[in-house]
Parts: structure tokens; sequence; C-alpha cells
């Protein structure tokens, strides 16, 4: 008989994500990673080919220092690339 199993350790995201300080009005739109669910926080930055940093998902892909523009967005966790269209579009699901 198979015991029940027990995770030995704990996600960083996860944890980083229960104390973080997202906005709590239930009417704002999430952004979520289509592929695995995953929240990026407000603290969260990619890197343009440019090399700034910045959240390309709440700037909708725009680099503000070059002005280019993303279709596409990795995935801080899962390392998946989605469209940022898609990465809007998902946050309203549950």
């Amino acid at each position: 008989m198979d015991g029940p199993s027990f995770r030995t350790g704990i996600d960083l995201d996860d944890l980083l994500g229960l104390i973080s300080d997202r906005d709590s009005d239930s009417n704002k739109r999430r952004l979520r990673c289509p592929k695995c669910r995953w929240e990026p926080r407000k603290s969260d930055r990619w890197q343009c080919v440019c090399n700034h940093h910045w959240h390309a998902l709440d700037a909708h892909g725009l680099c503000p220092q070059c002005q280019s523009q993303w279709r596409h967005a990795q995935c801080l966790r899962c390392a998946e690339w989605s469209s940022i269209e898609a990465w809007l579009r998902g946050q309203d699901r549950r």
C-alpha cells in the first residue's frame, strides 16, 4: 500500500506569491501564464534585447527603453513562451 506523498521543499515562487503585495481589488484583472497559471508579481522583471529590465506584461510587451514591441513573453516559472495576448486573455480564468 502506498502512503501519502509529501513535498520535501516549498517552491519559492509559491511562497513569495503568498506574501506578495498584489492589488486586492477583485475587479482588477490578473496576468497569468496560460501554460502553468503562474501570476507574476509587480517586482518580476523581463530583460529586453536592449538590456533594459521591466515588467513586460504590465507594459503589454512594449519596452519603455527602446520601444521594441514584444509579441511573446517567456514565463519566469515554467520557461514556456506564450503570446502577450494569451497572458492577457488568460488572466480572467480561475
